[in-house]
């Protein structure tokens, strides 16, 4: 995490699936602060169907695409902003680090 992130204004969530989620009980899952996070979550599971297609391929490039996909968008950093139509605060993807495979969900 960027030194930034230790700032109050920014939260870092975990997207990746539930078993992950357990080991790492210091951060929250995105869907517990946010309704988007939800749409997150089904990206995050769908991507874990389609690396383990690439994982279990015979090409080592193939299993190169399953480990991008596994790290792909693993920590999200968000910002809150205010809203100014409503004046409340929302959140705003700040940084995160995606694997830019052709097939990948997210």
């Amino acid at each position: 995490m960027s030194a930034l992130a230790s700032d109050s204004n920014f939260i870092a969530f975990n997207i990746s699936s539930k078993d992950k989620f357990q080991q790492n009980q210091n951060l929250l899952s995105l869907s517990e602060v946010s309704p988007i996070g939800k749409i997150w979550d089904k990206h995050r599971a769908n991507t874990d169907k389609v690396l383990q297609y690439y994982a279990k391929a015979d090409e080592h490039y193939f299993q190169q695409y399953a480990w991008r996909m596994k790290m792909c968008s693993e920590l999200l950093e968000f910002q809150l902003v205010p809203n100014e139509s409503e004046g409340i605060l929302k959140l705003k993807l700040l940084d995160a680090r995606f694997c830019r495979v052709r097939h990948c969900p997210i």
